[in-house]
């Protein structure tokens, strides 16, 4: 006997776009008037990102990811000596705190975080802003990964880590896509 189909969750608020600019207008309102309040650090009552800094540790102690590039940099790509730094893209980046956590702890590869919500990306680059050197090269994106045909040129070869805190979950919730069509189902 097979299982059931799975049902669709509620629509949610969380699963809109102005939903999501609200809230990130509030924060950079917030950012403008104290720039030591960077908006909210999702699932911080749950530790994930500590938890999720703890994993990506692990990793890169078992050399299954790199911090730092590692070898004959001069020999280039298809050098056997040469290993680039783990490449990250965050999905609904929000204020972009998990990628400048992950700089923070000498994740030295490239970095992308993308939000749908054009107010979330401009909160992030203003953090980015603020915080100096050593961020810069992060890279924020306004990006609906649910609504774009071509691949940017942010993607590049891809990514070795794709880092997603309830992005596919708040879209589900929401049940409606911008334009009015379902968000569409994917099997993993």
């Amino acid at each position: 006997m097979s299982a059931p189909p799975p049902e669709h969750l509620n629509t949610s608020a969380l699963g809109t776009r102005a939903y999501w600019d609200t809230a990130y207008t509030t924060e950079r309102q917030n950012f403008s008037s104290d720039p030591t309040d960077e908006g909210t650090i999702w699932f911080s009552d749950a530790g994930a990102e500590e938890r999720m800094l703890s994993f990506l540790e692990n990793l890169s102690d078992e050399d299954a990811l790199h911090k730092e590039a590692d070898g004959d940099i001069d020999a280039g790509a298809e050098s056997e000596t040469f290993t680039a730094p783990t490449r990250f893209l965050d999905l609904g980046t929000g204020n972009g705190h998990l990628l400048f956590a992950l700089r923070e702890e000498g994740w030295e590869g490239e970095m992308v975080g993308v939000d749908y919500s054009a107010v979330s990306v401009a909160l992030a680059r203003e953090i980015q802003a603020s915080k100096g050197e050593g961020y810069e090269d992060i890279v924020f994106a306004e990006y609906d990964i649910l609504g774009e045909d071509q691949a940017p040129s942010w993607v590049g070869p891809g990514f070795d880590v794709v880092l997603d805190k309830g992005t596919f979950d708040a879209g589900e919730g929401g049940g409606v896509g911008e334009e009015g069509g379902t968000v569409p189902d994917y099997e993993l």
